[in-house]
């Protein structure tokens, strides 16, 4: 019978251990759900205001800046430093997003994760055009500041025609303030009857004719190379890469709110599914509680309150022997009888024990005392590890400032060698002293570069000879650096010292030396070591040119024409074929031919919507579109082309391209 009553008590007690953890595993899902879906349903209401401010932004920056001469002197601005920070936050933000717990039950990973790509575009798109609107200008900087200080030179000359400067301002103006392609071919034919006026205007002197049409020249160049930035950025139309970040930005704007809609609805789904959970729940449990109640108070109330009021009086008398046994001779014999006869039974041994307790308390206090002992050791040898962990640290510490220290000297001793590698190459007023009209782009990958250029004015009663070269040497970085200062060396003890002076003999004696040099001591094994070159030999006295090159061409442009004179196919070096003598190319030149000597590093490079080579068709192509302007205006045109091409991408190669008109 007492093991029946045991087991229902048991299975009672269990059913409503498990109802109320059920109710409070429910309670606790509910609400950490709740406070999940509310701090996402916030966190992307965040995230749309913050994309909302950022496009306000770069409206106000297009709006405002663009014609701000502050930002064109300084080239700061605080929309574009608020931009910026908006889109850390942002990107911040989203993040924190995709990391939120609960953010895969609104099935918008992929969306937030096409919005982060959008933005990137969105960032590289703002930062191209206003890379483009720093080099257009406004007013009096940029590309519109050069074209007003050109035609501001032209009114200056007293002899010219001022109604004709006039109406190129107002043509100028119109279209800047209209930006209408009529404008643009009424500027073009004007320019052309007033380029004809100063060529038959009898006032002026044929020093002044060649100094106007310089100014007019200039003047209409720099217009067009305006005209092609007002087209690539799209400021004033809304077109172009301006258009681009517009229909971006509200892609951006349109996805987050469609994100936004679809956590409310299903925020609100998900909250009356658990809302009904609980209330169903809440309500079993109270029911059963009640009936139980009843139950359990009817059947076993009276004999265990009897038990309780015993038990109470023996524990409240320090376990008096005389107390705690006031129960009737003859009780029913039930599970609580049988519970009353337990407890009779445990009293008597509680008096027993009782008296053997005070020995047991005093052999627990001598064992807790022994345990105090071993954990103080125990405390001491933990101390004494710390005290070792923190050497080593120190240690470790010490280390991590060493090598530190080492990283900032080898940096520093590259950045000296640069300086050298610097001072080695021909300075721009040498060259403009051997070649008045000329450009050199050189852009080295690393902070040492393996592309050098080389040039010499050999100038007595024998002959007047001017040399020039563009060499890309094995590797780049540090051992192309130290491959270019030795070809410099080579090169500048063949000419001056040898006194030779054709181009051939040159690159066959600069390969002889560079063999001889990489020779290893190992019969057999040779160097891959070596260079690519192009030579070219102005003769001053005969207008002839002599080229030849170790792998590398030179290209010449003669009436909006490009011919490709080729070298031949070794390098100066062991490696290849690198049997024979090299050719020498013998050219009549004429007055503004334009020649060209370059490396592969701007036809290498990556970049463009596929990711692939510029090339070298794609370079002739660029130059005869260029060739026709002034040399520095070619040079800028040509970094506008690859930073246009190579995008995000990283340089591929040292570049360099040497441009000389004759």
């Amino acid at each position: 019978m007492f093991n029946k009553l045991r087991y229902q008590l048991l299975s009672v007690f269990i059913f409503l251990s498990f109802v109320l953890v059920g109710l409070t595993i429910i309670s606790f899902i509910y609400i950490k759900q709740k406070s999940k879906l509310e701090d996402i349903h916030q966190k992307i209401l965040d995230i749309n205001n913050y994309i909302l401010n950022n496009s306000n932004t770069i409206s106000t920056f297009f709006t405002y800046d663009t014609k701000n001469p502050e930002f064109f002197v300084s080239g700061k601005s605080n929309y574009l430093r608020t931009h910026k920070n908006n889109l850390e936050l942002i990107r911040s933000e989203v993040k924190n997003l995709q990391q939120l717990d609960g953010i895969n039950q609104f099935g918008i990973i992929q969306k937030i994760s096409s919005i982060k790509h959008d933005l990137d575009q969105y960032d590289n798109k703002v930062e191209r055009i206003v890379e483009l609107i720093q080099r257009r200008g406004y007013k009096d900087f940029g590309t519109e500041g050069k074209m007003r200080n050109f035609i501001h030179q032209l009114e200056d000359i007293k002899e010219i025609n001022v109604t004709k400067v006039l109406m190129l301002r107002r043509h100028e103006k119109d279209y800047i303030i209209r930006n209408e392609e009529k404008y643009i071919q009424n500027l073009l034919v004007l320019s052309k009857e007033f380029r004809s006026d100063i060529q038959n205007n009898p006032y002026l002197s044929s020093s002044k004719k060649d100094t106007a049409l310089h100014y007019l020249d200039n003047y209409m160049n720099y217009f067009n190379l305006m005209v092609y930035l007002d087209r690539q950025i799209g400021i004033k139309d809304n077109s172009a890469l301006r258009h681009e970040v517009y229909i971006l930005g509200n892609k951006i704007i349109s996805e987050f709110n469609l994100i936004k809609d679809e956590t409310i609805l299903k925020k609100e789904i998900y909250f009356k599914r658990i809302k009904f959970y609980y209330i169903i729940s809440s309500a079993f449990l109270i029911s059963v509680c009640i009936f139980l109640s009843f139950y359990l108070s009817k059947r076993i109330t009276k004999n265990i309150s009897l038990l309780s009021t015993n038990i109470s009086d023996f524990v409240n008398s320090n376990f008096d022997k005389n107390t705690g046994n006031y129960f009737p001779d003859q009780y029913n014999k039930n599970e609580v009888g049988l519970l009353i006869d337990n407890y009779l039974a445990l009293r008597t041994e509680t008096l027993s024990l009782i008296h053997g307790l005070q020995k047991k308390v005093e052999e627990r206090t001598r064992a807790i005392n022994c345990q105090k002992n071993k954990i103080n050791q125990q405390k001491e040898e933990i101390e004494a590890q710390r005290d070792e962990l923190y050497r080593q640290n120190h240690l470790i510490e010490f280390q991590k400032k060493k090598t530190e220290q080492q990283n900032k000297d080898i940096i520093s001793s590259i950045q000296y060698a640069k300086l050298i590698q610097e001072a080695l190459l021909p300075s721009q007023d040498m060259l403009n002293r051997y070649f008045s009209r000329n450009f050199i782009y050189y852009k080295p990958k690393d902070i040492l570069s393996g592309d050098f250029y080389w040039a010499k004015r050999i100038k007595n009663s024998e002959f007047d000879i001017s040399l020039i070269a563009a060499v890309d040497c094995t590797g780049h970085g540090v051992p192309g650096a130290l491959m270019s200062m030795l070809g410099i060396a080579f090169l500048n003890e063949i000419v001056l010292k040898k006194e030779v002076t054709m181009a051939n003999h040159v690159l066959d004696m600069l390969r002889e030396k560079v063999i001889e040099s990489f020779q290893n001591h190992v019969t057999g094994s040779i160097s891959s070591d070596g260079m690519d070159i192009s030579l070219a030999l102005i003769d001053h006295s005969t207008n002839k040119l002599h080229f030849t090159g170790a792998n590398r061409p030179l290209y010449l442009v003669r009436e909006n024409n490009l011919k490709v004179i080729t070298g031949d196919k070794m390098p100066i070096g062991k490696h290849g074929i690198s049997h024979g003598q090299f050719n020498n190319n013998i050219l009549d030149i004429q007055k503004d031919d334009v020649i060209y000597l370059f490396t592969d590093g701007y036809a290498d490079q990556f970049g463009g919507s596929k990711n692939k080579k510029f090339k070298r068709q794609r370079l002739r192509e660029l130059i005869l579109k260029i060739h026709n302007n002034p040399m520095d205006l070619q040079k800028e045109m040509l970094e506008i082309e690859h930073a246009k091409w190579r995008g995000n991408n990283r340089q591929t190669d040292d570049i360099l391209i040497l441009g000389i008109r004759l």
